[in-house]
């Protein structure tokens, strides 16, 4: 998963501020320009009050199974990117005679790409239209999959990886606003989203088991060859979706890109609650990154985890992130109100669990274990899980006044 700074808000109001998630959901109010927050939020068309009305009243239709299909591949594109290949990393640090850092760097250059692409993508699909761009956007993915298959350099590889993310980028943004643009009704939305962030959580998991026997099998370039393959998959599957027109300013007048862009980074970068949120999930976020970018090479060239056993191993992280997401979302729904509650208590879990796992990995005899370094890494993902939904959440309550 993206930390929650890579989420775009397009918000085009001078004043925002937090309210509770029963609050922000009676007060909202289309014509007045409440709820603005949250439409841009991923380059979403806006939601009107009218459709509330209907979402208490109507029961929320049967998802379409090929509609669903569609928005599952573009909600994991991003997590299957990231995850697939990392344990072909050593060999192909061998191949392409480089260092831990610079194989490293093909992970962090794919975020980084990632998450500027994300900053334009909300306001981009506001100005030109969803198809246009989640279609370009699968494209530059599946083509930079093909060529990162081809590299012969490292620095070749760094900079298809790089198109990578802005291609996902694109397309997981986009997919997110179709969830709000397919489903006015609220329960259905809700019920839609709850299955998508499944299908993320399980990402992490079976990637890298898939990875590490299509490493054994085939060489590091079979996970390119699956990159391509997702990517013409999502392609075709867009065929699916009842795109609807072109989003526009209620005068009719197609929404500004840049305006949009820069009225968004300004009000987001003043406010001092939106900023700590995403604050702490990005800090939060890093712990995370900095196991992905090096677990491979410690656990296979350290521990000398045979290669069939490192998914399963590196799997266990997914595992805690897993169980954290959904302790997160059954907090919330017990405790009304707690959301920041569980976001500090999330963040309290990961601290703890990096203390354990650095005391555990200085002492003599322990340290000889792989399970000092894995146990205590599923805790910090499990404290993460239950902190980024939370955070989120909170960063979705932005309304507009």
């Amino acid at each position: 998963e993206a930390p929650l700074l890579l989420h775009p808000l397009g918000i085009r109001s001078r004043h925002i501020h937090f309210r509770s998630r029963g609050a922000a959901t009676t007060a909202l109010d289309h014509r007045h320009g409440m709820g603005a927050a949250v439409s841009r939020a991923l380059g979403r068309a806006p939601i009107s009050a009218t459709s509330l009305g209907k979402a208490a009243d109507e029961q929320p239709a049967a998802v379409p199974f090929l509609v669903m299909l569609t928005l599952a591949l573009l909600s994991s594109v991003g997590p299957i990117t990231m995850e697939l290949y990392t344990p072909s990393l050593p060999a192909m640090a061998i191949y392409f005679d480089s260092s831990v850092s610079e194989m490293s760097s093909t992970i962090t250059t794919m975020l980084f790409a990632f998450a500027g692409a994300q900053l334009l993508a909300g306001s981009l699909s506001d100005s030109i239209g969803r198809k246009p761009v989640l279609v370009v956007g699968m494209a530059f993915y599946t083509l930079a999959s093909v060529s990162g298959g081809l590299a012969m350099s490292i620095y070749q590889l760094q900079l298809q990886r790089a198109v990578q993310g802005c291609g996902s980028a694109l397309a997981m943004v986009t997919g997110q606003a179709l969830v709000r643009d397919l489903f006015p009704d609220l329960r259905a939305r809700e019920r839609v989203t709850g299955r998508l962030a499944s299908v993320r959580s399980c990402a992490p998991l079976l990637a890298p088991i898939l990875g590490s026997w299509f490493q054994i099998w085939f060489g590091w370039r079979a996970a390119f060859v699956v990159f391509a393959a997702f990517g013409l998959a999502a392609l075709a599957a867009t065929r699916t979706i009842p795109f609807q027109p072109k989003p526009a300013r209620a005068d009719g007048v197609p929404a500004s890109y840049w305006v949009n862009l820069w009225q968004t980074l300004k009000i987001l970068l003043r406010d001092r609650k939106w900023l700590g949120i995403t604050g702490a999930d990005n800090f939060s976020f890093v712990a995370f990154l900095v196991y992905v970018t090096s677990s491979s090479f410690v656990l296979q060239m350290h521990y000398k985890v045979p290669l069939s056993q490192f998914g399963l191993v590196y799997g266990v992280n997914a595992i805690g992130l897993l169980i954290g997401t959904e302790s997160s979302s059954r907090l919330s729904k017990c405790l009304e109100g707690a959301n920041a509650a569980v976001l500090r208590l999330g963040l309290a879990v990961s601290l703890a669990a990096s203390i354990v796992q650095l005391l555990l990995v200085l002492t003599p005899g322990i340290c000889e274990s792989f399970w000092a370094l894995v146990l205590p890494a599923a805790f910090v993902q499990a404290g993460r899980g239950l902190s980024t939904v939370q955070a989120i959440t909170l960063s979705l309550e932005v309304w507009v006044v």
